[in-house]
């Protein structure tokens, strides 16, 4: 699972209903349904949080055991020292069934992949054209299907650099439902590039840059801020969320942030009804548990 482009609407919906049944059966405390003791290697040469984690946990509730390297100059790995990421790849062959990456490098992925024997997930590589975070997405995609329903007919503004790569595979998934239009509050250094608005119209995606955020918010289902690629980054005052922006917005709007978080959202409105981006991360474990069983189920490993 290197790009979202790889994947097709009826793939997210299978990966979707994956995501519901595992979410019920972790709120119930029922046992979940895969007797697979895989080895999942988490090699992340960048640091992370949440992804490595919430893969980590789902490798786990689903059975598995984890390698998990997050030190890449300590571990002698990748670039950081005198082994290629090709070498890695090889020598990780023989200890894993399923690797999880992520690289500094818009490729790496992919470049792993063709000397990889094992199936390969990108966690996150690089940033700028051609970054891409399938995972992020298929769990935001996710996370707005159950909010309102249905991604079809959603209106989403997004708040922030759209140059990251967990916009660029945002756009791409949205691009495979209905009637979807995006909202883009971005700063003119950090839109998207001519050939990047060119794809997404060809597949029926709606991108309409907006000056006004409150306007923009009393027409959205979902503000999904995402603050700046750089954390030194100066985000302009009317790119931040607030109180007081988000006085006439739609009762039902519900915010989503990546995490971790910047100015652009602050705490004051984690006690609000819009605030949905804890329980969007909450979500990542149930969607990486579906990610990975399907992976396993597809590469013929024993899950139930």
């Amino acid at each position: 699972m290197i790009s979202i482009e790889q994947l097709t609407r009826s793939d997210l919906e299978e990966l979707f209903a994956a995501a519901y049944r595992h979410r019920s059966a972790l709120e119930s405390g029922e046992p979940c349904s895969m007797s697979s003791e895989a080895i999942v290697a988490t090699l992340f040469m960048q640091p992370s949080t949440r992804t490595r984690l919430s893969f980590e946990a789902a490798a786990l509730r689903l059975g598995g055991k984890i390698l998990s390297m997050s030190d890449p100059a300590a571990s002698r790995a990748g670039s950081e020292w005198k082994e290629s990421l090709a070498d890695t790849a090889r020598v990780l062959n023989g200890y894993a069934d399923v690797v999880v990456l992520r690289h500094p490098v818009v490729g790496s992925a992919a470049h792993y992949a063709t000397m990889s024997t094992v199936p390969v997930v990108n966690g996150g590589d690089g940033a700028g054209p051609g970054s891409e975070h399938p995972t992020q997405t298929i769990l935001d995609l996710f996370t707005i299907d159950d909010l309102c329903g249905s991604v079809d007919g959603a209106t989403v503004c997004v708040l922030g650099d759209l140059s990251q790569r967990c916009v660029h595979s945002l756009l791409a998934g949205l691009s495979l439902f209905s009637d979807v239009t995006v909202l883009a509050k971005t700063e003119e250094t950090t839109r998207l590039t001519e050939r990047e608005l060119q794809r997404h119209a060809r597949h029926g995606l709606k991108v309409e840059y907006v000056d006004d955020l409150a306007e923009a918010l009393r027409r959205s289902d979902i503000v999904y801020a995402c603050g700046h690629e750089d954390p030194t980054h100066e985000i302009p005052l009317d790119m931040r969320l607030d109180p007081r922006t988000l006085r006439g917005a739609r009762p039902d709007l519900r915010i989503l942030h990546p995490l971790p978080r910047g100015v652009e959202l602050p705490t004051s409105l984690d006690g609000t009804a819009h605030a949905a981006y804890f329980e969007q991360a909450a979500n990542g474990v149930p969607v990486r548990m579906a990610v990975l069983e399907r992976i396993l189920s597809s590469c013929g490993s024993a899950v139930a």
